[in-house]
């Protein structure tokens, strides 16, 4: 089943960018990539997306993941965490 990437990826010696297709991976590789966020199964769009609370976007702590994330919702992120964080929290509205 073919993969498309929600951020930045490299995998297996090849780096894939935001929404770039990954095809032929294993089952257990695909629930690691899923696990992460960093991609999303053909059949993994649903209606209504659930988006991270800004203490659990502060939570993640990998660089990668984080401007992922922001670049998958249509934010251009900071340079930093701080300020990519203060970014997150001006774009959250629980009410999404």
């Amino acid at each position: 089943m073919p993969y498309k990437t929600l951020g930045r990826v490299y995998h297996n010696g090849k780096k894939y960018g935001v929404g770039e297709e990954i095809q032929d991976l294993r089952e257990s590789e695909a629930e690691r990539l899923l696990s992460l966020g960093v991609i999303e199964g053909e059949d993994d769009h649903s209606e209504e997306e659930v988006y991270l609370t800004p203490e659990e976007f502060k939570a993640i702590k990998d660089d990668a993941k984080r401007i992922g994330y922001l670049e998958h919702i249509g934010l251009t992120p900071a340079e930093t965490a701080a300020d990519q964080l203060k970014q997150y929290k001006g774009w959250y509205d629980p009410s999404r």
